[in-house]
C-alpha cells in the first residue's frame, strides 16, 4: 500500500486541514459533512445502502467490526444511518487518529470506538460482535486466512460479514504482460479468484449467503473520477489534481474498472470524454477483455 498517495501521512494531513475547516466553519456537525473526504474506495457507500436496505430488519443495539476502517468514513456511514455501534480496526496508526479526529467532529464519539492493529496477527475479542464489514481491504493482502479466521473467532455464532471487494476473473498465473503491470502500478496482489475466496472463507468456517456483482458501479464511478481528475488536469482554470491521483486514478484505474459494456461506445465518448482521449475507451473496453469483477458478498458465521 505504500505505492497509493491515499495511505500517506502528507495526504491524510490534508483531508485532516479541509475536515478541521469545515468543523471551524460550520460549528456542529455530522457524519453527512465530511463524506467527501472519508470514503476512499469507488462507488462510495453505494453498496452499503444496498446491504443496509437488504438487512434493516437487524436489531439497532448491535454491534459491527469494521474491518479496515481506515479514516472512519463506512463506519460513520453506518452508525449515523443505523445507530448501530461501530468497532474500527486499522492497519495504519495515522489512518486511526483522524477517524478519532473527524468522528469528535460528526458527534459520533459515544458510539464508534477505533483501534490500531494487524488484523493477520493481533486477536480481536472473541465471539464480540453481531456483525463484521470490510471494503476494499483484502485486496492488498495475498495470505488474508490468518485475517478471515480471526474475524470468524470475534463474529457471535449467527452474525453476518459483509464483503465487497475486487475478485479476479481468471487465475492469476493466466494474467497477460498488461494486466500484470496495470496491478503492479495499480497494487492489489491481494485480489483473489472468487473460487479461491469462497475456499479460504468456507475453509474457516464461514457459509455463503449471498453473492453480488457490483462491476457496473465501481466501473461508472472509477470512470466519472477520472474524468473529473483529467479535466482538472487538462484545464488552465482549475486545481491540478495530486500526482498520485492523476497516475491512480485517473489513468490506471479505468484500465481496470471497465465494466461499461452497458454503453455503446459512442455513448462512452459523449459520456467520459477526455478520458476517452486519454485512454482509447473503445480499445480499453470493447477489444480488451475484462479481468477483474467486483463484488458484493455476504458471509455468515453459523449458529452454534
Amino acid at each position: 500500500i505504500d505505492q497509493l498517495y491515499i495511505y500517506e501521512k502528507d495526504y491524510i494531513n490534508l483531508v485532516l486541514e479541509e475536515a478541521r475547516r469545515i468543523k471551524r466553519e460550520k460549528g456542529e456537525c455530522d457524519y453527512k459533512d465530511f463524506e467527501h473526504l472519508d470514503v476512499f474506495h469507488p462507488a462510495g457507500n453505494a453498496g452499503l445502502d444496498l446491504f443496509l436496505e437488504s438487512y434493516k430488519h437487524l436489531p439497532q443495539n448491535i454491534t459491527v467490526l469494521d474491518v479496515g476502517s481506515g479514516i472512519g468514513g463506512p463506519g460513520r456511514y453506518v452508525n449515523g444511518k443505523t445507530g448501530w455501534r461501530i468497532y474500527g480496526f486499522d492497519y495504519l496508526q495515522h489512518y486511526v487518529d483522524a477517524a478519532k479526529e473527524i468522528t469528535e467532529y460528526s458527534g459520533q464519539g459515544q458510539t464508534i470506538e477505533y483501534h490500531h492493529g494487524d488484523i493477520l496477527s493481533d486477536p480481536l475479542p472473541e465471539n464480540a460482535f453481531d456483525m463484521a464489514m470490510t471494503t476494499a481491504v483484502f485486496m492488498y493482502i495475498p495470505e488474508g486466512v490468518p485475517g478471515f479466521r480471526n474475524i470468524y473467532k470475534a463474529l457471535k455464532p449467527g452474525a453476518i460479514f459483509y464483503w465487497e471487494d475486487y475478485y479476479l476473473l481468471k487465475e492469476r498465473d493466466q494474467l497477460n504482460a498488461e494486466e500484470r503491470k496495470l496491478l503492479e502500478d495499480f497494487p492489489t496482489q491481494g485480489v483473489r479468484t472468487k473460487n479461491t475466496l469462497l475456499q479460504e472463507m468456507q475453509g474457516v468456517g464461514f457459509e455463503l449467503v449471498e453473492w453480488c456483482d457490483f462491476g457496473k458501479e465501481w466501473s461508472e464511478f472509477a470512470w466519472n473520477r477520472a474524468e473529473r481528475f483529467l479535466t482538472r488536469h487538462y484545464s488552465e482554470d482549475s486545481k491540478k489534481p495530486l500526482k498520485g491521483e492523476l497516475f491512480s486514478y485517473g489513468r490506471i484505474v479505468p484500465q481496470i474498472l471497465k465494466d461499461l459494456k452497458h454503453y455503446t461506445p459512442q455513448q462512452i465518448k459523449e459520456k467520459w470524454p477526455v478520458t476517452d482521449r486519454e485512454l482509447d475507451s473503445e480499445q480499453v473496453i470493447f477489444n480488451k477483455p475484462e479481468f477483474i469483477g467486483v463484488s458484493r458478498v455476504v458471509f455468515k458465521k453459523p449458529e452454534a
